[in-house]
Parts: structure tokens; sequence; C-alpha cells
């Protein structure tokens, strides 16, 4: 089996970040591997079985019904990890939160990208308006967007609620 080389860690995780760009066809072809292969790598490694994981959650929903979750539900409220834990089996929830919190685009944001062909701007006005039916989250959201600016970071979280 190929050794985690640079080259083969940037594209694994080029794959778990986005496989619509970048299929797991593509990273068995590019390393000779077979999908059994692939999976036995991934699962041996905690941070990569853990993106593999949002692929899998992924998988779950419709590009069509994650829109539908955005446009129509209503963010789910949490207070401690546990009830965090349980909203992030929420696309909608995962989706929006990874994208405003913790600066990354899921598996899912891709999803709708490319499998709806929303703009990015389209997007992100459906995460904010999804975001918006909760006053926690407005509140959380303003929260982190101070904690940003108190850090001295560029303001990249300059979205309006």
């Amino acid at each position: 089996m190929a050794k985690l080389s640079k080259d083969f860690n940037y594209k694994i995780n080029e794959y778990l970040n986005n496989p619509y760009k970048y299929t797991l066809s593509n990273l068995c072809l590019d390393f000779d591997l077979t999908i059994e292969q692939i999976d036995k790598v991934i699962c041996e490694n905690q941070y990569l079985n853990s993106k593999y994981q949002n692929i899998l959650n992924s998988q779950k929903v419709t590009a069509e019904e994650l829109n539908e979750l955005l446009i129509n539900s209503i963010p789910p409220d949490f207070i401690n990890k546990d009830d965090y834990n349980n909203a992030k089996l929420n696309p909608a929830f995962n989706l929006a939160f990874g994208f405003f919190f913790k600066d990354e685009k899921t598996v899912d944001y891709y999803k709708l990208k490319y499998g709806m062909r929303i703009s990015e701007n389209e997007l992100i006005d459906k995460m904010k308006s999804y975001l918006s039916k909760s006053s926690d989250m407005i509140e959380a959201l303003r929260k982190h967007k101070l904690k940003i600016e108190w850090r001295n970071k560029d303001n990249y979280l300059d979205y309006e609620f």
C-alpha cells in the first residue's frame, strides 16, 4: 500500500474536503489503490475518519432536501456539548454552523454549489436566512464575530444578521 506521502495526504484531504471536485475514483487512480485500501487508510486515521463521516452524513439527504431544510426549517438550539452533537446531525445546521463558526465549507456546501448550481452569494444568503430564524444563533454569531475582531484577525465575517 502507498505510504502516507505529502502528495497522498494532500490528495486524500482534497477528496475529503470536496468529493464533488476530486472523487474517490480519482484518488484510487492517482495512487493505484483500491477503494478498500483507501477505506483502510481513512479508518486508521482519526482525523481522516472524522472528515469521512461528514461525507457519509452528507449522503443521507439530497441537495434538494438540504435546500428545502435551509429554506423551511429552524435551527436547533443547543446549550451544552450534547445538544451540539445532536444539532450537528441536522444537515442544514451543520452546513451553516461550519461555514459561519468554523470557517469551513463542508461537503454539503459543495453538494449545493455543484449539485444545484447555487452561487456562493445565494448559498450564503440561504444560510444567513436559516440561522436568522433562531435568536440564540444570532446572538452566538454576534459573540463569535466579536471574538474574531478581538483577536485582530481580518474581518472575514462581515455578514450582518
